[in-house]
């Protein structure tokens, strides 16, 4: 039988091995118990509780300087999309009067050509 089931036998039935006995539920407690007592801790005030005021000012203050910081993370983002955009712009306007210039170099020239033909 594969090890998982041997410790859902009872402890008369003789085992196969010399194993130890499992851990039962009277030396550690169950899940269930566990929580219930954590439960129980919360709302008596154990020892080791948090003040309330503690934990909610210092939970919100943390989740306000997280949106803080995204929002401003957001504003730099903006900032630096504006300016690419504008350094887009004045390189395309340069390339563009670039392009002007080129092509009234040619038509002069062509111009010039047409009338030396004639």
């Amino acid at each position: 039988a594969p090890p998982t089931l041997t410790g859902w036998r009872p402890p008369s039935a003789g085992r196969v091995r010399d194993e130890p006995p499992r851990p039962s539920s009277q030396q550690s407690p169950s899940a269930t118990d566990r929580l219930k007592e954590r439960m129980k801790q919360r709302e008596g005030g154990s020892v080791g509780r948090r003040e309330p005021s503690v934990g909610a000012s210092g939970g919100a203050a943390d989740w306000r300087s997280r949106i803080e910081a995204r929002q401003r993370e957001a504003e730099e983002v903006q900032v630096q999309e504006h300016h690419n955009k504008q350094q887009n712009q004045e390189r395309s306007g340069k390339r563009n009067d670039a392009m002007r210039r080129v092509m009234e170099r040619q038509a002069q020239r062509q111009h010039e050509v047409d009338a030396l033909e004639a």
